[in-house]
């Protein structure tokens, strides 16, 4: 059965107006009324048949009149005919590559739930959603950008994601992405192919993404499961520099799109906590902190730069160090 639809639906609205001509013309037609004469010799006598066919034209122009205003209603709504979606042909058979994000920031935790459980459910929702015939594959983005399945039916795919989590490093999408195309030299040209991207886009994980070249007519397709207002400090690096007087020096960033709360930094040396500093960083700004560090008597030491803020993911907001002090030259 075909079904008609209109651009502008709204327009079909104004067909409504078409009755206030007929209560117009019902309210002020002329009503008969009954008088008494004597006599009817003075009065012009009319046909009644006569009178009868002009009743009869007038609502014959009347009902002209409102098909001619619904004609017109019904151009400015502008009808026509849906076309049936690849009627008679079966669907074109799928094959997709999912580039799945495992940094570390992908284990934070948003008001919607961690970010990594919705990575996988997004992931799995889309291998769900294909058909037997269909081939899918997975690139996971961790310090290096892997194939962990070439195209496979998507329950093979799916047995992956049992085993996955998210790693201690940074991830490269764009690198994901390079891989990808590379796996599109092996796609069914018959095939509708597309590369599902599942990350939570931070700033470092995207580097030159919108310059890497996808092959028409390939579908790309950004899943993001990440906050962008969620806070989220970090320590970045820690070392040891100089040996006369040795002093530490701490890398700090921002990698929110929000400035941080006032945090602070806590320096421990063998367990013991030794200084702290007050640390607020603008949206996305990064920086480096140098602290002298208290003398110590000789051997190894351990030391930790933890930072202690309201944060969505803890896991970098520590790092450690070990250091050799060594006996007095006398």
């Amino acid at each position: 059965m075909l079904a008609v639809l209109f651009t502008n639906a709204l327009m079909l609205a104004s067909l409504g107006a078409l009755a206030i001509p007929v209560v117009i013309h019902l309210l002020l037609r002329q009503r008969r009324k009954r008088q008494r004469f004597s006599t009817l010799q003075f009065f012009a006598k009319l046909e009644e048949q006569s009178s009868q066919r002009r009743k009869l034209r007038n609502w014959f122009l009347l009902a002209m009149r409102l098909m001619l205003f619904a004609l017109l209603a019904l151009a400015f709504a502008r009808p026509y005919f849906p076309k049936a979606a690849n009627a008679g042909t079966p669907p074109k058979r799928r094959q997709i590559i999912i580039v799945l994000d495992r940094s570390l920031s992908m284990a934070a935790f948003d008001p919607a739930g961690q970010r990594w459980v919705r990575a996988l459910n997004a992931t799995r929702k889309i291998l769900t959603d294909l058909r037997q015939d269909d081939r899918a594959a997975l690139i996971s983005c961790a310090a290096q950008s892997e194939v962990l399945s070439g195209f496979a039916p998507p329950t093979v795919v799916a047995n992956l994601l049992k085993d996955l989590q998210p790693t201690y490093a940074s991830a490269n999408i764009s690198q994901g992405l390079q891989r990808a195309t590379k796996l599109l030299e092996l796609v069914d040209p018959s095939a509708a192919s597309a590369i599902y991207v599942i990350s939570d886009l931070q700033r470092n994980s995207c580097p030159n993404l919108g310059s890497v070249p996808i092959p028409q007519p390939t579908d790309v397709k950004i899943l993001s499961v990440g906050d962008v207002f969620a806070p989220n400090m970090a320590v970045t690096d820690l070392k040891l520099e100089g040996q006369m007087a040795p002093k530490l020096r701490v890398g700090l960033g921002n990698f929110s799109d929000e400035d941080s709360t006032p945090s602070q930094l806590s320096f421990m040396v063998d367990g013991q906590e030794m200084l702290t500093r007050g640390v607020l960083l603008k949206a996305g700004a990064a920086t480096n902190l140098d602290v002298l560090l208290p003398s110590q008597k000789p051997g190894w030491h351990s030391i930790e730069a933890r930072l202690v803020a309201k944060d969505a993911l803890a896991a970098d907001n520590v790092r450690y160090q070990t250091v050799f002090v060594p006996q007095p030259v006398r």
